[in-house]
Formats: structure tokens, sequence, C-alpha cells
């Protein structure tokens, strides 16, 4: 089943790139200190009026370094991703902690739930999910809503995931970053807006840990990622009732 080894992979990877580059959709905290319409909480709720971590004097590329720092020993964090409009506009809400994580992913209108823990990867999709895989009729209909292991060859690019990884794509390309930082609010909190010469921006806490708690990108295929809860724990498990996918014939 060669077909059906690789075709798992170019869904999670494309979600996976999209992630590591930090983009998102137009819109967002706004500087004159209006919170965005329908903006979600960024971790712990924070005033306007608490004192700053100091990152407002630092250049750009200094606060995206420190914003590397702070993802790297977070304990844990949970990422959502959401297209402005359908179609082939990856979505996904994962929780990460530690080397592990659990949520669920979707492209194309194909959706899935992926958990990778103790060094096991696991998938649960729908019949629709698996067809997309490549996956025989016969096969489709066994694997549909049951846990699935699989191995870490057939869902290579999941390792984009943990916290290095994130902190890696979003610490990259220093010189697509504007020299200056601006100052904002987001919720309520404090943050400092790093803003990329294509148009795309990071939000950066201003207070507490330099975490990041959101990336805004330009263009069609714009999306929008979202980091809450952080130090949350997730109490990530094995799944049960759990069937290989080596054993799958």
């Amino acid at each position: 089943m060669t077909s059906t080894r690789r075709r798992p992979v170019r869904l999670a990877a494309a979600i996976a790139l999209v992630i590591a580059a930090g983009t998102g959709c137009t819109g967002g905290a706004r500087t004159n200190g209006t919170p965005p319409e329908g903006a979600r909480a960024s971790g712990p709720q924070t005033t306007s009026g608490a004192r700053t971590n100091g990152l407002e004097n630092r250049s750009a590329a200094q606060v995206r370094k420190e914003v590397g720092v702070a993802l790297r020993t977070a304990k844990s964090v949970h990422v959502t991703v959401a297209g402005v409009s359908s179609g082939q506009l990856p979505q996904l809400d994962l929780r990460i902690q530690g080397s592990s994580s659990t949520g669920a992913m979707g492209l194309g209108g194909v959706q899935y739930q992926i958990t990778t823990v103790g060094g096991g990867t696991y998938v649960k999709g729908d019949q629709r999910a698996w067809e997309a895989f490549g996956m025989p009729a016969a096969v489709q209909r066994r694997l549909a809503g049951r846990w699935v292991k699989v191995r870490p060859q057939q869902f290579a690019s999941l390792e984009a995931f943990s916290l290095d990884s994130l902190a890696a794509g979003l610490t990259r390309n220093d010189s697509r970053l504007a020299a200056k930082v601006e100052q904002a609010t987001l919720d309520g909190r404090k943050v400092l807006v790093l803003r990329k010469r294509d148009g795309s921006r990071i939000y950066v806490a201003n207070t507490g840990p330099a975490y990041p708690l959101r990336t805004e990108g330009k263009g069609p295929s714009a999306v929008r990622v979202d980091f809450t809860e952080y130090g949350v724990d997730f109490q990530i498990t094995t799944p049960s009732d759990v069937v290989d996918l080596d054993t799958v014939g």
C-alpha cells in the first residue's frame, strides 16, 4: 500500500507548513488600543495597565528571538489555525505539551483527529478521510471512526508540531521584519506587533514571557494562527481500542 503511506504525509505537511511560516488572515489587534471584533482570549487575561516586560525597547529581531526562547520553554500551548474562506485552506486545533500533542486537522473538507504520545502516532477519521488518504474502499470502511496507529514515516511531518519546531518557524527570516515594533492591545492585554514586509504580523505578549499570541498574514490563502492556554496540563493519553495500520490489508 505504497500510495496509502504517502497521501497522509502530504495532508499533514500542508497544515504544518502554514504554522511554521507564521502566516494568517488579515485583521487583528489595533494600535489604537481597540481589540479586534470577535478576537479570542490569548493566554491568561492581563489588563492593559499591567507593567510591561520591557521588550518594547528592543528591535523587532531581538523580540522575535525572545519569542523563540519563550515558546521553546513553555510547558504547553493550544494552537488553532483557521482560514478566511472555504476550500483548500487548512484548519487545525491542536494542544501541544512536551513531545505529545492531540487535536483535529482539516484540509479541503477532509477532517481527522490525531494524537501523538509516548512515541506513537494515532489517527481517527471518517470514511471520507481514509478515502482521501488513498485507502481501498474495504479498508476505508474498516478504519472509519476507529483510532489507527501509524508509523512515524507515514505522518513524518507531525514533527513540525513540536514546540521547538514552532519556535523555529516563528524566529527565522529576520530580514523580512520591519525594524521597529509597535505597542497595541489584544483582548485587553498589552502586546507588541512585529510586522513583516509582506504585511503579515506576529503579536507578542508585552507582559510576562514573550509568548506569541497570534500570527496574521496577507493574501487570498492567508490564515490566522492563535496561541492560547500556555502552561495548561492537557493530560494527553493514548487512545483506546486502537487498530494498527500495518495489520490492515
